[in-house]
Formats: structure tokens, C-alpha cells, sequence
């Protein structure tokens, strides 16, 4: 029997969740919508989340991606957990090119929102070298 945490419930998406944007939760709720009407399926669907996915994997994850290396080469820091995550908007203006305002605000706040959970869930013990 999965766990309560283990579930998603295809609605819930659309109010936010762990790891992924407004934009691509609503994406996925659509293309989920989609595909689940397509093939007659009753409402009421749930996702199993199987794995196992720890916020160290995840960490290790965002160190190594395009965005966490070079936010954390920007910022000068020896570890990721220590960037200062309300200089999220200004890196993000500084090197990436063409971005509204709107845009890089919104992004800035899901850089500093995965910061803070990331930083919560494995405390400043990881070390990204």
C-alpha cells in the first residue's frame, strides 16, 4: 500500500508542489487531463510517486545543473547551501540574456524557494565539490 506522501492527486498540482513551477504544474495537469479523457479514464486519478528520491539526490541534482553551477560560480561560493538566495534576481539578470522583469522575478523566487527548501531538508552539512 503506497504511503499518503506517495500520491499525487492530478488537482493538487495545479495549487503547487515540490520541485516544479506554476507553469509546468499546469502543464502537466492539462496534458494529464488530456490523455486521461482520451482514454475514457474516470476523474479522481492520483500519481504514485515510486523511488526514492532524497533531498540529497535532489541537491546533487540542482549543484550539477546549467543553473545551480553557475549561480553557485556567480556567487563565489565553495558550496551551493551557502549562496545567498536573495541575490537570485540579480544573477539571474546579469547572465541570462533577454528575460523580462516579470520573468526573472518569478524565476528568482523559485531559485530562492528551492534554496531554502533544499538548505532545510539537508541542513549546510552537504558539500558540492
Amino acid at each position: 500500500m503506497p504511503k499518503k506522501s506517495d500520491v499525487i492527486a492530478l488537482s493538487s498540482l495545479a495549487d503547487g508542489h515540490h520541485g516544479l513551477s506554476r507553469t509546468k504544474a499546469d502543464a502537466l495537469v492539462e496534458a494529464a487531463t488530456v490523455c486521461l479523457d482520451h482514454h475514457r479514464h474516470a476523474s479522481g486519478v492520483s500519481l504514485m510517486v515510486s523511488g526514492s528520491h532524497t533531498a540529497e539526490h535532489v541537491l546533487e541534482h540542482v549543484t550539477t545543473s546549467d543553473v545551480g553551477s553557475a549561480w553557485n560560480d556567480w556567487s563565489d561560493t565553495a558550496n551551493f547551501l551557502d549562496i545567498d538566495p536573495s541575490t537570485a534576481a540579480d544573477f539571474l539578470a546579469e547572465t541570462v540574456v533577454g528575460l523580462s522583469e516579470s520573468t526573472i522575478r518569478r524565476r528568482a523566487v523559485t531559485l530562492s524557494s528551492w534554496h531554502a527548501k533544499l538548505k532545510a531538508e539537508t541542513g549546510s552539512t552537504f558539500d558540492s565539490e
